[in-house]
């Protein structure tokens, strides 16, 4: 049987319209993938300052044991597994400062990309060359088939298994329609105020 393509693409449309972050919660989105970074990058730089420190922590121990050793105050065997152990620790502690991550900023600019390019992802099925139309399937369907005139798929992972309800409306939790507390508690601030410092 023969069908034009463009009816397939207008299937793939519909399946993909969940998808799709509508164009009023692009901002709100956006502004929450950069608060989340620049508490990801305050918290890495914490880890960083506390790995350092545990390191020089770690070099004086180790200089005191081998100053113990020097001295007659300990054992060769005790001077051995204490230093086998403090070594251990900075082999990991280095590990964690050298390590090449991908940076928060990195990831935060990947992220609002991605949410930039769902936003957009019905134009880059119309318009789009034929090989960016094959990556984007291949990226979100596992099995794209056609029966008689009918697609049939099936999304790559369980993360896109929810789509068959409106998952624009997840993007950022839902949100009642009564914005007040639901009820007061005995020592809550009145309306939810939390004060000031």
């Amino acid at each position: 049987m023969w069908v034009r393509e463009q009816e397939v693409l207008e299937q793939i449309e519909t399946a993909l319209q969940p998808l799709m972050i509508p164009d009023d919660q692009i901002d709100s989105i956006i502004a929450y993938i950069k608060k989340t970074s620049a508490s990801e990058q305050s918290d890495h730089r914490d880890n960083q300052r506390k790995y350092r420190k545990e390191l020089l922590d770690v070099d004086t121990q180790i200089d005191r044991l081998t100053d113990l050793l020097v001295n007659n105050h300990i054992t060769e065997g005790a001077y051995q597994r204490k230093h086998t152990q403090l070594q251990s620790r900075h082999t990991e502690l280095t590990a964690h400062l050298q390590a090449q991550h991908v940076t928060v900023k990195e990831t935060e600019q990947a992220l609002i990309k991605l949410v930039r390019f769902m936003n957009n992802l019905d134009i880059a099925i119309k318009s789009s060359k034929n090989d960016i139309k094959r990556m984007v399937l291949k990226t979100l369907f596992s099995n794209l088939l056609l029966k008689g005139r009918n697609l049939e798929y099936t999304w790559v992972s369980g993360m896109w298994g929810c789509c068959n309800a409106r998952l624009n409306q997840k993007w950022l939790g839902w949100q009642d329609s009564n914005l007040r507390m639901a009820r007061s508690k005995p020592a809550a601030l009145p309306l939810g105020y939390t004060p000031t410092i």
